[in-house]
């Protein structure tokens, strides 16, 4: 694992969880959710102009 890709699940992890368990109300979909976001996101290796574009890909990835 790069250390670029360390720092995006480090810092978006725990949102993505939140963000995801007030969906889920459950607390294992939702851990379940996250790592298939950050599967996804690994296996897809997409490229953003910025920031804030990538987070919108993220929660965007949670939310399906």
């Amino acid at each position: 694992m790069t250390h670029e890709l360390e720092n995006i699940i480090t810092a978006e992890m725990d949102k993505l969880y939140r963000f995801a368990y007030n969906r889920l109300r459950d607390e294992y979909k939702a851990e379940d959710a996250v790592q298939d976001v950050f599967a996804k996101y690994i296996t897809a290796a997409p490229t953003f102009p910025n920031e804030e574009q990538e987070k919108a890909w993220l929660i965007r990835v949670t939310l399906n």
